[in-house]
């Protein structure tokens, strides 16, 4: 039996690589650097500048990532830390100007994927969060669902005052 490498999961994870995570992970936080600089950013930032709907799919696929993890055995404690970190970036990045820069600072995925490798590569915490998870989604799709509601909410409010504007 040889030695797990660095990104691969021991046999009872089905031999699920933790390489597809972390280069999820990397896509949405840090993928691109901007030229002359030591700064990265992914497509979290930039589909952030999409009104309404770059921030919620941004958010729905960290949630992807952390859904994986439980699958394949994250604990409990460590699915905790990062719907915590998915939380505190898409609530924190609704924050009109230090959101955005927020988004380039925090990167919540990169965040999960070394909270993951860490709890594999320590082999720490056993035991999947199955069971937990589905509490944590229902928290973060209710968060989801005020906010897009709120969005549309102002976008009717928005089109209410053109039309007494153009109206009357």
């Amino acid at each position: 039996m040889s030695k797990n490498t660095k990104y691969d999961l021991p046999p009872k994870r089905n031999n699920i690589r933790l390489k597809r995570l972390d280069q999820l992970a990397n896509l949405l936080d840090s993928r691109f650097r901007i030229p002359g600089t030591d700064v990265k950013f992914g497509i979290d930032p930039i589909l952030g500048l999409i009104p309404g709907v770059g921030d919620v799919i941004s958010y729905v696929m960290s949630l992807l990532l952390i859904y994986y993890s439980a699958k394949y055995g994250a604990s409990g404690k460590v699915v905790m830390k990062m719907i915590g970190n998915v939380i505190l970036d898409f609530t924190i990045g609704k924050i009109p100007g230090f959101g955005y820069i927020f988004d380039f600072t925090y990167k919540a995925n990169d965040r999960n994927v070394n909270l993951l490798k860490e709890h594999f590569e320590e082999d720490k915490h056993q035991g999947s969060a199955l069971k937990y998870i589905f509490v944590y989604f229902a928290i973060a799709t209710a968060l989801v669902l005020v906010f897009v509601a709120t969005a549309l909410y102002l976008c009717k409010l928005l089109i209410d005052l053109a039309k007494t504007m153009f109206e009357g």
